[in-house]
């Protein structure tokens, strides 16, 4: 019994999304070997911010931000990886640690709850709810986010990163392969994703 709880937790990250909602982060740290490419394109000042995340061993987590030509560093520690219907996953952060880029350095904590959406084309759907808070510039107070599956691949987003509110429709054809449509803050917005195991 030991052995079988023991290997659950072990094997538990390799099973969880990327610690990214859309611009907030989660209390989900990806697993080691296992990294996240995106591209957003905002419409609003046509600009495209790259975000680039990697799991390492130990729960922590690197993380890079290239927006409007500034590099961002971003580290997260996972304090506990989400158990899906009984516990949150909950991290601890720095977002932009040299503060280098133009929305500045923010320490955060969040805690993300997972629920098992009870449906046949949900084999590995999860409902994914964000609550945080965070330090200025950066964050200006909590942050909350939603991460809802509609059907096999596809999932509507909301989040609101204390700034402004976000919101889209996710497609994901692949397991590594992701692109969403998005509005912020009335304006439109679209990214694409790949993820890697290595």
């Amino acid at each position: 019994m030991r052995f079988a709880a023991l290997f659950a937790l072990v094997t538990l990250p390799a099973f969880l999304l990327p610690d990214r909602l859309l611009t907030i982060p989660t209390g989900v740290t990806l697993a080691p070997g296992e990294a996240v490419a995106e591209a957003l394109y905002r419409t609003d000042n046509h600009r495209t911010i790259r975000f680039l995340q990697v799991g390492l061993p130990l729960f922590l987590e690197l993380g890079a931000t290239l927006d409007d030509g500034t590099p961002a560093v971003h580290l997260q520690y996972s304090v506990a990886q989400p158990f899906p219907e009984y516990a949150p996953g909950i991290a601890v952060g720095v977002w932009d640690a040299g503060n280098d880029s133009p929305d500045g350095r923010g320490l955060w904590l969040a805690a993300t709850w997972q629920f098992n959406a009870y449906a046949d084309w949900a084999k590995r759907e999860r409902i994914s709810f964000t609550l945080g808070g965070g330090s200025a510039p950066r964050f200006r107070g909590a942050f909350v986010g939603l991460d809802l599956p509609v059907y096999t691949g596809w999932n509507l987003l909301i989040e609101h990163d204390s700034r402004a509110l976000t919101f889209g429709v996710g497609f994901e054809p692949l397991r590594q392969v992701r692109f969403r449509g998005l509005v912020r803050d009335g304006r439109a917005a679209y990214s694409f994703t790949l993820r890697y195991g290595f």
